[in-house]
């Protein structure tokens, strides 16, 4: 073969070769080429829920490997309440009369437990009462000031807070019997459309059926500096807490004059993602509702009120402060 020829052949032979030696038939080869890398496997981190009043959840991956082309994790956007409150589910009750036997009462919240002393140091519970249960109250007894229990701070007295009713086998705790009053309205009423309004002025909460009044209450709503915010809400379709702790700090509330921390504060319906609810106040005096103003913007309520509205605005109404 002449020189230049064989020249000019060298760089076709070198192809050949190159391309002979690409694969040697393993697994990881096909048809001469090498198999791309595996793909990032992604480990989330196990997820923590801080109780800081604005919680964010954001799943933090941790790669074995450089991603190259898995999408990065959306987080969660934060819950509208800026509050740190643990939500409870309660299904709205089903529309039943409110009209019990004479000594009657219905039993407001799950688990309520009947002890046998009016005391939940001394009494053994007996026996456990479930939602909307109805039971025959038998009488009335001083005890245990339970809704205060180790509290110390400073609060007015209101007259039930020791009351515990003898029903047959033990005794309840008045906070969780609720007993209906003549001539009022019945709370699970569903004939009309419902709404709630509360008068700032007046300190008055007004619940509605349609166009006719069949509940009024007095009630204390925010002070100055702290009012309670007029508009038009939503309240008993969520953020309804029955039995929680509330601080000032969960409220953002930083004046040392105004720091608070409350123990079983019942019946709360949250209707802003600043915290203002309906709820009870068991720790100003009697003379307050409907007569003044002594919240944080949150709408007071004594017991009977709390209770009733608790049952009305469950699955959710219009509330409108003016």
């Amino acid at each position: 073969m002449p020189r230049l020829a064989f020249l000019l052949l060298l760089p076709v032979l070198a192809l050949v070769l190159a391309s002979c030696d690409a694969g040697d038939g393993g697994p990881d080869d096909e048809v001469g080429r090498v198999a791309p890398a595996a793909a990032a496997t992604f480990t989330f981190a196990q997820e923590t829920i801080s109780p800081t009043p604005a919680r964010t959840r954001t799943p933090e991956p941790s790669p074995s490997a450089t991603p190259t082309a898995a999408p990065t994790p959306e987080p969660t956007p934060s819950p509208s309440p800026t509050v740190v409150v643990t939500r409870i589910a309660t299904a709205a009750p089903t529309p039943r009369p409110v009209e019990t036997a004479r000594g009657g009462a219905l039993i407001v919240g799950d688990a309520v437990l009947v002890r046998s002393a009016p005391s939940t140091k001394d009494g053994e519970v007996v026996a456990r009462l479930g939602h909307l249960q109805e039971v025959q109250i038998l009488g009335a007894v001083k005890g245990e000031r339970w809704v205060v229990g180790d509290q110390t701070w400073p609060m007015a007295y209101q007259s039930w807070t020791d009351t515990w009713y003898r029903i047959e086998g033990g005794y309840v705790y008045s906070a969780f019997v609720f007993i209906p009053r003549a001539g009022e309205g019945n709370a699970f009423a569903r004939t009309g459309t419902r709404r709630i309004d509360v008068d700032v002025s007046s300190q008055t909460l007004r619940a509605y059926m349609g166009d006719q009044v069949v509940y009024t209450a007095g009630v204390t709503t925010g002070k100055a500096g702290y009012e309670t915010p007029p508009g038009r809400y939503t309240v008993g379709a969520w953020g309804r807490v029955s039995n929680e702790t509330m601080t000032s700090g969960q409220a953002a509330i930083n004046d040392p004059a105004e720091e608070y921390h409350v123990k079983n504060v019942l019946y709360t319906q949250y209707f802003t993602g600043a915290g203002d609810a309906l709820h009870l106040n068991y720790w100003q005096p009697d003379s307050v509702f409907g007569g003044a103003r002594s919240s944080h913007g949150c709408v007071g309520l004594l017991i009977h009120d709390a209770q009733w509205m608790w049952l009305f605005a469950a699955g959710g109404v219009r509330l409108d402060i003016r």
